[in-house]
């Protein structure tokens, strides 16, 4: 089948040259369906402490609004949940694994405690998780998942530290809350860092998550030419008008 869409059939070669090397069209990848990419909020994304004002929290919905832009951005199966809502979360991975795509947990600050004990009884019920991200987690002594409890296996963490050159107020309340975490970082199977702060998520995410994210929906054989469906009704128009 032509790689260029829309070309007819006993062209000159030299117009398909000119097609590739002039006209070539909007690269999307091919990715996997289903599945979900669930994001798990710190303490207090979801929502604003009583009698403060809007925005004085540890999170200020970070992991909220980081979620949101990545669903608009990706179009994947996107889910989000605020710190401690684990039965909601296991209830979404049980949905997800039952559409046969990718199953990743991304938990940023308590919400990494969560998505290690979500992934640790996912893999005690024999449901896939393909990859946990656990960004500058705290805490993990309440709730900590066994050794010998199903845990994540090492190829499938990564583990993302925010280490900033100095310690903004978020940083103070994360290690007020348990930085360094309990979890066993050690056992991770993928260790990044960046010098942004606790609150950064994106930058924590353009470390190493959003990667693992992108890797884990990429189909095995990609065809990196394969124009976009906007490039094909475009092209396919102009060819119709040359037909006239």
């Amino acid at each position: 089948m032509s790689r260029a869409p829309g070309l007819l059939p006993g062209r000159a070669i030299a117009d398909y040259a000119n097609w590739s090397q002039t006209a070539a069209p909007p690269k999307r990848p091919k990715e996997r369906g289903g599945g979900a990419d669930i994001f798990i909020g710190g303490g207090f994304d979801d929502r604003r402490i009583p009698l403060l004002p809007p925005g004085v929290l540890l999170d200020k919905g970070v992991m909220r609004d980081y979620a949101d832009r990545y669903r608009d951005e990706t179009g994947r199966p996107t889910k989000y949940y605020g710190n401690w809502k684990k039965t909601d979360v296991m209830r979404a991975v049980r949905e997800a694994n039952a559409t046969g795509g990718p199953v990743n947990l991304v938990g940023h600050s308590w919400g990494g405690t969560d998505a290690y004990n979500v992934a640790a009884q996912a893999r005690r019920e024999g449901l896939r998780i393909d990859n946990v991200i656990t960004l500058d987690p705290v805490g993990g002594g309440l709730g900590l998942a066994g050794r010998d409890l199903g845990k994540p296996t090492p190829g499938t963490w990564t583990n993302v530290t925010a280490n900033p050159r100095e310690a903004g107020f978020a940083d103070l309340v994360a290690a007020i809350g348990g930085k360094p975490s309990e979890l066993p970082l050690s056992e991770a199977g993928h260790h990044n860092s960046t010098r942004a702060g606790h609150e950064d998520v994106d930058a924590m995410m353009r470390a190493g998550g959003r990667a693992t994210l992108d890797a884990s929906r990429r189909l095995p054989e990609i065809d990196d030419a394969m124009p976009t469906p906007e490039w094909v009704a475009g092209r396919n128009a102009q060819v119709a008008r040359g037909r006239r």
